[in-house]
């Protein structure tokens, strides 16, 4: 699959609907939740925001209540080894990379590795 990885990064203030077009879009099964510097906050899933609408949020609401904060992460220092590892571990299918301020400098899909 061939994407942007930038093009699933999002702010916490960006609302349910355009975060289920952009994971429609992308085709991907996460998008990354940062802030303005690109430190990771977070990630969303088609899995969160289905939680969310459960509990009452509507589509106009922004996803900042149901990111996952403690997101399964690799270094840009981990070898691809070990990327996997982590990945597997997780049982996730793509793995925000981050650097050593928590910047995201990537995103890779493990059945690409």
């Amino acid at each position: 699959m061939s994407y942007d990885w930038k093009s699933v990064l999002v702010s916490d203030h960006t609302t349910i609907r355009e975060a289920l077009l952009l994971l429609d879009q992308t085709g991907l099964q996460i998008l990354l939740v940062t802030d303005p510097d690109r430190k990771l906050l977070g990630t969303i899933t088609d899995g969160d925001i289905r939680r969310g609408l459960l509990k009452g949020l509507a589509l106009d609401d922004v996803i900042k209540t149901i990111i996952f904060t403690s997101p399964t992460v690799a270094l840009v220092t981990d070898s691809n080894s070990d990327v996997i590892k982590k990945a597997v571990v997780a049982k996730i299918h793509q793995i925000p990379i981050i650097d050593e301020y928590n910047k995201v400098v990537g995103l890779k899909e493990i059945d690409e590795l």
